[in-house]
């Protein structure tokens, strides 16, 4: 869609008309991002290999007024580790149920990771050199216990689903402790490239235990290893390589070839290309491309390349929205909502055409008819949604296309909307006003911490990764901080966490959460000082809704002497009572 997205972030940017915009997006994984034929986003963090958007990047925050809450993305496969080797050097190994946890990190017998702790980046495989059967698999890097993992996905009717596809094994193992997988690439000849970073020591400091330390030290992982790291290319050996081609001298209409080539990379760089030259006389070409049965491949890239050069037009949104291909119609109406209203009503007549008997098209379909704005498309959306407002995300979807138009569409639907959540939504929507700036209303020294733990909680302690920028927690990652009772709570029980850490399950303003990791505490961190810490809770205590006092660094020092013997186990809901 020819925005850039990160890993780590809620942020997307994208150059136009020469300078750098940038955009609120859902926040998405700690380490690698990767995206399907159809846009469609794919992120992780430690302790999932895998995640999946399940609609379009953006589709669902088309009306900033209300916070939906809604996950689009679902995990992807299994989380097992099959190491071909002993991995005593995870961070938290010494986590057993013999030592009195409740759950084992390593399988006790064979002495392995029994889930990911450390996944890496990830791709989604696009490639001509591999078997068919490969496309659209997710290869994963796990970078602690050295292996990559594959992760078969399926696309039913827009649902994504994921599975592993080799048993108890991996795809790729190694029994060398240096070798760390951290990302992977689509090829250009239709392999696959794997970043080796070939390191001892793959832990950030700031939440090393001292007992991965003494792991790292007893084998010398501390010392250089021999070389900076390694590129492969991973290659099926039966199938071919594509032959390398110079894009920069290749003419409009050979690039607009490639838009349809069978190479993910091809059709990718190929976009970049003819976005970047900006030049207007493909666009005739392009916009036959989008009409073209059989290629929807090149459908598809040739209509985000329209969009792209800022030369999307109803022709060849309606020329997508005519398409058989059910993901060349979603991608027509999805694209129907960066047209300018000028353009609308050009393409109002093909989507109301639309029977959608798909439950993907039913998302699409009820994201682009609110931006049409007429009784008729309210009429549409209405009916869609009394149908099928039940069904994965067409009510958000419905919501998104909505900004601005909450009235209008209530008054139009009348008694065919009975959705309370809904009317709730429209009804926050219309009244939504401009959030609070950070920290307003503090003063003094209570202003200055909270600005120091607001860096901390970006910056060195990494809080968002888990937490999230807006602090409404991340789905089997971490619980909200906002409205958060253990937050606002007192500052002595925060303080326990900060230090030591909590383990879930765990309820939060009356809603379960059970991450799939630990929530590692920073007593061990000799970095982290108790002044650290207390500019941290003090942050996340007067940040987002949340409005207590401030905390003190004395608090820290008081419950660090007192808790000396909780030697990095972490406490769980009933033993922080």
């Amino acid at each position: 869609d020819n925005w850039l997205y990160n890993a780590k972030s809620g942020k997307r940017v994208r150059r136009i008309d020469g300078k750098w915009v940038m955009e609120t997006t859902p926040f998405r994984g700690q380490w690698g991002i990767a995206h399907d034929d159809f846009g469609r986003l794919y992120h992780n963090n430690n302790s999932t290999c895998l995640f999946g958007d399940q609609v379009a990047p953006n589709l669902l925050a088309g009306n900033a007024g209300v916070n939906l809450k809604t996950p689009e993305y679902i995990q992807l496969g299994p989380n097992n580790t099959w190491p071909v080797r002993v991995t005593p050097g995870v961070n938290r190994a010494y986590i057993a149920k013999k030592n009195g946890y409740p759950e084992d990190t390593l399988d006790p017998k064979t002495f392995k990771l029994l889930t990911t702790t450390a996944s890496a980046g990830m791709a989604i495989y696009r490639g001509t050199n591999f078997p068919s059967d490969w496309l659209g698999r997710g290869l994963v890097g796990e970078s602690v216990v050295n292996l990559v993992k594959v992760i078969q996905i399926d696309d039913s009717d827009g649902k994504l689903s994921g599975s592993h596809p080799f048993g108890r094994s991996e795809w790729l193992a190694s029994s060398d402790e240096r070798f760390r997988p951290v990302n992977l690439y689509n090829s250009p000849d239709g392999a696959v490239l794997l970043l080796d970073m070939y390191h001892g020591i793959i832990q950030d400091k700031t939440f090393m235990t001292s007992y991965l330390r003494d792991q790292y030290l007893s084998r010398g992982l501390d010392k250089p290893a021999t070389g900076h790291g390694r590129i492969y290319r991973i290659r099926y050996n039966a199938g071919k390589l594509e032959a390398p081609l110079d894009f920069e001298k290749l003419s409009g209409e050979e690039l607009i070839k490639l838009l349809a080539h069978k190479n993910g990379w091809h059709r990718d760089m190929a976009q970049r290309v003819l976005v970047d030259r900006g030049d207007a006389s493909v666009v005739p070409m392009l916009e036959k491309l989008v009409g073209v049965p059989g290629f929807p491949l090149g459908s598809i890239n040739a209509l985000w390349t329209l969009e792209g050069l800022g030369k999307l037009s109803p022709k060849a949104v309606n020329a997508a929205l005519a398409s058989k291909d059910t993901k060349v119609l979603c991608s027509g109406l999805w694209a129907s909502t960066k047209l300018a209203a000028k353009d609308l009503p050009a393409v109002s007549a093909a989507i109301f055409a639309i029977t959608p008997n798909s439950d993907e098209v039913k998302i699409y379909l009820a994201r682009a008819l609110g931006p049409l704005g007429t009784p008729e498309a309210y009429e549409r959306l209405a009916q869609l949604i009394q149908n099928d407002g039940t069904k994965p995300f067409v009510r958000a979807a419905a919501f998104s296309g909505l900004d601005t138009r909450e009235v209008a569409f209530k008054t139009a639907a009348g008694s065919k909307l009975t959705d309370k959540g809904l009317i709730a939504w429209l009804d926050q929507g219309a009244g939504a006003s401009v959030a609070a700036v950070s920290g307003e209303g503090l003063k003094g020294d209570h202003l200055v911490s909270f600005n120091r733990g607001k860096a901390l909680y970006s910056g060195v302690a990494a809080c968002f990764g888990c937490h999230g920028a807006d602090g409404a927690g991340i789905p089997n990652l971490g619980p909200p901080l906002d409205a958060s009772e253990y937050v606002n709570g007192p500052p002595e029980r925060l303080s326990r966490i900060l230090l030591h850490g909590l383990t879930g399950p765990i309820t939060v303003a009356g809603q379960k959460y059970t991450p799939q990791a630990d929530m590692p505490g920073l007593a061990m961190n000799p970095s982290m000082t108790d002044e650290n810490l207390a500019d941290i809770a003090t942050y996340v205590r007067h940040e987002w809704s949340n409005k207590s006092a401030q905390v003190k660094a004395e608090v820290f020092t008081k419950t660090r002497a007192e808790t000396k013997d909780q030697a990095g186990r972490p406490y769980n809901a009933a033993t922080l009572k």
